[in-house]
């Protein structure tokens, strides 16, 4: 974008340029020859052919790459010529006219040098060259220091004409470099967020597993020994003397008391595990998700969690992570946000999403492979989607109807 901008920069000014020099040619034009009867017809030829380099400039200014360009270019040549021709002595009108191709030629996105030297020969062969004279009194032939003036004239055009080809030239490639860096950026930064949430998931993964490993230790070991302590109490009550109740019933407590453990282990058990599944899904998760990114950009980011459930299950809760993470890496890479809030509200059975940040917004929002992407993930949930220009930035709006399944841990508030 910043190389087509800088392109597109230097095609205007190269316009503007080329518009002075047909408006200055005009004026210097009617400063040499006031209207009289005799050449009355021939300034009028004058300005229909300037009008006719005038298009022609707005042609190859515009479009210098077309297949037509030099087609074009050549026409021109051509036209000036023919309105330079019978004023072989003007030196100024000379080189204000063949200035106006060269500062054309030099948006050529070929390296050609011949217009620096082709075109300033035809002006001085012009001006030399003059077997049919077109008036009754023609002008004066140009004398050798008339001839003098219009080289050094070209001479300086021609300068000018290397000059700004490198300028355009140096313009672009700084632009292709700044765009390459651009990427580079994009990727890197895609690299790290992409590397902070593997890290922080598999950090997940890893206390989840260590969890794991340690339910089932405990369980192993915890179980096997109550388990052996209620196979000794059967034991030993069978092997109490039946008058001693006291002691039988000391360990038919004993034993129960095992049993009870057992249970209460095992369910605790369960409901440790039961917590792997709740940690990564849901606000959990987006949580994760932000605190990467803003590590990763320095951008500030609210998230104000409302009234939503810890998880909707994991078709919504990804869906909401990717709205989330496009819309963030957005705002840091075309809105130059430096604070993002993003809110959450479920409202008459739907999930409300909003993300807004204060940057400098978008010209024209044309749905890229992200913004597309967003949508077709809210489509498939029936969902709508928006974005537009804010009053301080950009603003996304997303809105999810929620299934009638409700998650079990739904009721736990974040």
């Amino acid at each position: 974008m910043r190389e087509k901008f800088t392109v597109l920069s230097t095609q205007l000014q190269a316009l503007l340029g080329c518009a002075a020099l047909h408006f200055l040619a005009l004026a210097e034009f009617h400063r040499l020859h006031p209207l009289t009867e005799e050449i009355m017809n021939w300034s009028g030829q004058f300005d229909i052919l300037i009008v006719l380099s005038l298009l022609s400039s707005l042609k190859l200014c515009l479009d210098p790459r077309s297949k037509s360009a030099w087609q074009v270019f050549a026409l021109q040549v051509f036209l000036i010529l023919n309105m330079n021709y019978p004023e072989r002595g003007n030196v100024s009108l000379a080189a204000l006219l063949f200035g106006i191709p060269l500062l054309e030629a030099s948006l050529f996105p070929v390296k050609a040098i011949w217009p620096s030297t082709l075109i300033p020969l035809l002006a001085l062969a012009s001006a030399v060259v003059h077997p049919v004279p077109f008036w009754d009194d023609p002008i004066a032939e140009p004398g050798l220091w008339d001839l003098l003036l219009l080289g050094s004239a070209m001479a300086l055009e021609s300068f000018l004409f290397f000059r700004l080809r490198r300028l355009a030239s140096r313009a672009a490639e700084q632009a292709r470099s700044l765009a390459r860096q651009n990427i580079s950026i994009d990727n890197l930064l895609n690299a790290n967020l992409d590397f902070q949430t593997y890290a922080a998931e598999i950090g997940e993964k890893s206390t989840i597993e260590e969890r794991k490993r340690l339910t089932r230790e405990v369980h192993d070991i915890v179980g096997y020994t109550l388990i052996n302590l209620r196979m000794m109490m059967e034991a030993a009550i069978e092997l109490s003397p039946a008058e001693n109740e006291r002691l039988r019933d000391l360990l038919n407590r004993a034993r129960d008391q095992a049993m009870s453990g057992l249970l209460e282990t095992r369910g605790a058990l369960r409901n440790f595990r039961a917590i792997d599944t709740a940690v990564i899904e849901g606000a959990n998760r987006i949580q994760r998700f932000v605190k990467s990114f803003s590590q990763a950009t320095g951008i500030g980011v609210d998230v104000s969690y409302g009234n939503i459930p810890r998880s909707f299950g994991p078709e919504i809760d990804g869906t909401v992570v990717r709205i989330i993470q496009e819309s963030m890496t957005n705002a840091f890479r075309h809105g130059k946000a430096t604070e993002i809030q993003i809110g959450l509200w479920v409202d008459e059975g739907r999930l409300l999403v909003k993300v807004s940040d204060n940057g400098i917004g978008a010209d024209e929002i044309k749905p890229g492979i992200g913004l597309s992407g967003m949508g077709e993930r809210i489509d498939s949930l029936h969902g709508s989607l928006s974005a537009r220009n804010g009053e301080h930035g950009f603003i996304v709006n997303a809105t999810i109807p929620l299934k009638v399944f409700i998650p079990p841990n739904a009721d736990n508030r974040v």
